[in-house]
């Protein structure tokens, strides 16, 4: 499935991204409630599954926080413009709290910490997060500008996006996410947002244990 990442303790639950897969997601990992979003950017495999939100708001009875930059929000508003407008219902639509947030800004969430930070994702620039200061998440990336750099380095653990074994315009590829990991020199590090150019286990044989090649469902200790 698209790639997505879930946040949890005992009282907060995040989200980053919503992808194509979000409501299969959901129901696979048994998640029961959501007190925040927070969006790399607004391609369609990070946003896609944005209207499955609304059973949430069903059950929590609150509009659901959703964070991101202001380029990435407006193009939500306007992709999902039923949403914003004043529309027959029906079964329902999302009720969202659109929330700009600034780069290197620190947001607290219940019991996470949370700071985004910029990546390049080829021209454009995006965001990766960086988790309790233990965690970066770096899905999307061609480059990682030095006020991130030097945030990530030597941390616990490094989420890289590693698409493919040939070179592409917009994603670091297998050899360049490994090159880049290894300036960073986190404790563990795991690539995120693969392609089928290799097989898990090929990508086990090649790149671990250096780097963890996840699948869907990983579950990690924080």
């Amino acid at each position: 499935t698209r790639v997505s990442i879930l946040l949890q303790s005992e009282s907060t639950t995040i989200v980053i991204d919503i992808s194509p897969e979000f409501k299969y997601q959901a129901l696979k990992n048994d998640i029961n409630k959501i007190d925040a979003v927070f969006i790399t950017h607004a391609h369609n495999d990070h946003v896609a599954g944005i209207d499955e939100l609304r059973i949430y708001n069903y059950k929590q009875k609150i509009k659901i926080p959703v964070y991101g930059k202001e380029d990435t929000l407006e193009e939500i508003r306007q992709r999902f413009s039923y949403i914003f407008k004043q529309t027959q219902e029906g079964g329902g639509k999302p009720q969202l709290d659109l929330i700009n947030f600034k780069p290197y800004k620190k947001i607290k969430i219940g019991d996470f910490s949370i700071m985004p930070v910029e990546v390049f994702h080829g021209e454009i620039i995006i965001n990766g997060f960086i988790i309790d200061d233990k965690i970066a998440y770096l899905t999307d990336c061609t480059k990682i500008p030095e006020p991130t750099f030097n945030l990530v380095k030597n941390l616990d653990t490094v989420i890289i996006g590693a698409i493919r074994i040939k070179p592409h315009s917009t994603h670091f590829n297998f050899s360049q996410a490994r090159d880049v990991i290894r300036e960073l020199k986190p404790k563990k590090a795991f690539f995120t947002h693969i392609s089928h150019d290799m097989t898990h286990n090929e990508l086990v044989s090649e790149y671990s244990p250096e780097i963890t090649i996840p699948f869907d469902g990983l579950t990690l200790p924080i």
